[in-house]
């Protein structure tokens, strides 16, 4: 009977919050008396501050009224005759008395300075001033403003980072007659009232007391030095705003900084005469301090009351403890088994009272159910680690029970699966007749096994192996079935990726060889059934190479997928375009003979006549196409393709940008290109064997003096005889063997040179031939340089000539 449901637990609960309510409410009611007393002791205190301040300013400003009547009055101010030098000097001694005048002079009846301290303003007209035209009619005080002007003039104030503020007294002077004479103006800045503050109020730190000065838009001119002057606009507090209303009522209420404070405003009146003591003062103190008697009250009378409620519950659990220990003791092996800890030991108690006799049919009923825990365990523990997903449904087919695999692959919860059936996995791929067939399986032979499609709770298909078994009761009735599926998704989609792997190209998706070929196969096959034909193109870029030699490979596969992509762009209805390797690409198009063949090819020709453009660089492609026409060519898929490749070596040899249909002829020119490229290359391999250099000699106009020579590729092949250059070179450029030829006639005819030099012959120029391709391979200047170093042969000495083809 432990924890909140004991009943001792509940008794200490009631009974220490009854004490603990009791106190809470004392000390509220004391801490509220005791506030409202201190609330207004504060704002007694917080008033006196305002009002002594207020004095102190006002008795400034008459004072400072004083000073100006007097320089109004005195003859040497009044007298015209006087010089403003002289009148100057008056205001620099009446400023030295008192240091807080930051400007101090004289005007025109226009407006315009005539002289005033330190020489500034002089000149300059102030008559839409304020202070000119107020004090041209008598004394007239100016509220605080911005003065702009003599800020350009003088250094600001240490207490302000703000344009230089200023408070006006001015006053008219007149004649013995009345007439005006002008103005006198003392501009006052705010360090006056700053020193009034200094020498009055500081001393309010000691009591955690804030004043203000506002002037009447709320704008803070002035105050302690916790609050920032000139930079905190106050005109959102309720006790300024409403000051007209209620009078000096203290109200606590929050200020910018974000803290909230006890605050009386009051609204200064004493002397009317000066319209800028029109100005507000507002004093402050944080409420925490303000109220902090009125706190200490409160906490200490609910300190007191948790005190007598712990210790009254602590007499109350050790009282009713030892009356209860025997049922504690007891509901305590109780909960344990509950909790499936069947070794837990029952305590064996003493006489025949109801404890006693609960004690030992407690031990009787553990020893009972402790082996068909031990059994049930593992079976729970089968069904939730088994890595296949597991529903056990009645026979109603409800759902009863899943396993944790079932939430994993299906995202339903086994709340969420409780009471549903399992038809909310149902795709939708599976029509009715499916799932009735699957049931009468069940039913008939007590299971089912195969592979079906589901929808977890994303809504995402998957596949899924399934095994569906019935289970009957004692009676032979079905009271259950267990469904146990797994999820093949990666199994499938990994089938799915060997069989895409093995069928299509991996740079531009296109089919590849082995699905070419099938679809050849079946393109045959339905010709053949229905009597129709199909072409076949067999499509070779022209000097693909080129880029891939000069710009890398990469290069070279972004330009085979924009060719790929060209191409499919205009890809017939039911055609099928496969890369065959490398550079070459087959379209196959069922149904197609001459005509349409040979437009599709020309179609494919157009779409590479746009250049290709790769890092702002523009390329230009050819190709080749050959074409073989089913049944005329060929019957058979290798022989297809054969032809169509025979075709497009010859279209190949008429020049770039060709297509060639396929000519029975053809075979003899591709079997002769074959052998030669075969022989030449045994050749090379053998050191050049067969192979030999003629010399031309080149002459002087006079006839007289040899002056060049130009070397000459023969070719004797020792079973075929000579062999023109004009058939093993076009063999060797487009074989590609022309670069490994060039370079053994440059290594040649550099050894033969350095012997006729060697023997005598004087330095003539000699001519080597070459490709164009061997212009374009990287390793052919290096090999040239290499070549006349090694011979020792002058470069001026060799003349490169390039064939004709190029």
């Amino acid at each position: 009977m432990r924890g909140h449901h004991s009943l001792k637990f509940r008794l200490v609960v009631i009974i220490c919050l009854i004490t603990i309510l009791s106190t809470f409410i004392l000390s509220q009611t004391a801490s509220t008396l005791s506030r409202g007393q201190i609330e207004s002791d504060q704002n007694a205190l917080l008033r006196e501050v305002v009002n002594s301040m207020a004095s102190r300013l006002a008795q400034d400003m008459n004072t400072r009224a004083a000073e100006i009547r007097l320089l109004t009055r005195m003859e040497s101010i009044r007298d015209p005759k006087v010089s403003l030098e002289v009148k100057r000097q008056i205001f620099e001694e009446m400023k030295a008395a008192y240091p807080y005048y930051a400007w101090i002079g004289i005007t025109d009846v226009e407006g315009n300075i005539l002289s005033g301290t330190d020489g500034l303003l002089v000149g300059k007209n102030v008559g839409q001033r304020e202070w000119f035209t107020e004090g041209s009619k008598g004394l007239h005080f100016g509220d605080a403003h911005d003065a702009f002007l003599l800020a350009k003039l003088m250094p600001k104030p240490q207490w302000d980072d703000l344009p230089l503020r200023l408070v006006d007294v001015s006053a008219p002077v007149v004649d013995d007659q009345g007439e005006l004479l002008g103005v006198i103006c003392g501009h006052l800045s705010l360090d006056w009232a700053f020193e009034a503050r200094k020498s009055l109020l500081d001393n309010l730190a000691e009591q955690h007391v804030d004043l203000v000065v506002l002037n009447d838009s709320g704008k803070v001119l002035m105050g302690t030095p916790k609050l920032p002057s000139l930079q905190v606009d106050l005109s959102h507090l309720r006790s300024w705003s409403e000051l007209g209303k209620h009078g000096a009522q203290p109200l606590v209420e929050e200020w910018p900084d974000g803290q909230r404070y006890l605050t009386v405003a009051v609204e200064e009146s004493s002397y009317k005469a000066y319209t800028g003591m029109g100005w507000s003062l507002v004093a402050r103190k944080g409420e925490a301090l303000a109220f902090a008697p009125a706190t200490t009250i409160s906490n200490t009378i609910l300190g007191i009351g948790l005190v007598t409620a712990l210790l009254l519950g602590l007499f109350i659990l050790l009282y009713i403890g030892r009356q209860l220990r025997p049922l504690e003791q007891l509901s305590d092996a109780a909960e344990r088994i509950r909790r499936e800890d069947l070794t837990t030991p029952i305590p064996r108690l003493d006489g025949r009272d109801e404890i006693a006799t609960f004690s030992h049919s407690l031990t009787a009923l553990v020893s009972s159910l402790q082996e068909q825990n031990d059994e049930l365990k593992l079976t729970n523990r089968v069904f939730e680690e088994s890595g296949q997903g597991i529903v056990v449904t009645d026979a109603g087919g409800t759902i009863v029970r899943v396993n944790r695999a079932f939430t994993e692959i299906t995202g339903y919860t086994l709340g969420e699966a409780l009471g549903n059936k399992p038809s909310i996995l149902a795709s939708g791929r599976h029509d009715q007749a499916f799932y009735q067939a699957m049931w009468e399986t069940v039913n008939k032979c007590g299971f089912w096994r195969g592979e079906i499609w589901n929808r977890n709770k994303q809504g995402e298909l998957y596949p899924e192996w399934l095994t569906v078994t019935a289970i009957r009761d004692d009676a032979g009735a079905i009271s259950h079935y267990i469904g146990l599926f797994t999820d093949i998704s990666e199994k499938k989609a990994y089938e799915d990726k060997l069989l895409h792997l093995a069928n299509y190209d991996a740079l531009t998706n296109l089919p590849n060889r082995n699905l070419l070929q099938e679809h050849i196969q079946g393109a045959i096959e339905q010709s053949a059934a229905s009597g129709g034909q199909l072409a076949l193109l067999f499509i070779d870029l022209d000097r693909f190479k080129h880029i891939n030699d000069t710009m890398g490979h990469p290069a070279g596969d972004s330009i085979l997928k924009e060719v790929a992509g060209r191409f499919l762009a205009h890809l017939g209805r039911g055609h099928t375009l496969a890369r065959w390797g490398g550079d070459e690409f087959v379209q196959l198009i069922p149904g197609g003979e001459a005509i349409s063949a040979t437009r599709a090819a020309q179609q494919m020709l157009d779409t590479l006549k746009r250049p290709f453009e790769l890092d702002g660089n523009l390329y230009h492609l050819n190709a080749s196409i050959g074409i073989a026409l089913y049944p005329n060519d060929s019957q058979s898929v290798l022989g297809h393709l054969r032809c169509a490749d025979t075709a497009m070596f010859q279209a190949k040899q008429e020049g770039e940008s060709h297509y060639q249909l396929y000519e029975s002829e053809m075979n003899t020119s591709v079997e002769r290109f074959l052998m030669l490229d075969n022989a030449l290359r045994l050749a090379l391999r053998l050191g050049g064997q067969g192979l030999s250099l003629n010399y031309q000699p080149q002459f002087s106009s006079d006839g007289r003096t040899i002056t060049g020579a130009e070397a000459l590729l023969r070719w004797n092949h020792p079973e075929l005889g000579p062999i023109s250059p004009a058939d093993f070179i076009p063999v060797a450029e487009n074989s590609k063997q022309i670069t490994q030829l060039g370079q053994w006639v440059i290594n040649t005819a550099m050894r033969q040179f350095k012997q006729l030099l060697d023997e005598g012959c004087p330095p003539i120029t000699l001519s080597i031939n070459c490709s164009p391709q061997q212009l374009v391979d990287e390793g052919f200047a290096g090999g040239l340089r290499e070549a006349t170093q090694r011979n020792n042969i002058p470069s001026r000495l060799i003349r490169l000539e390039v064939t004709e083809s190029a």
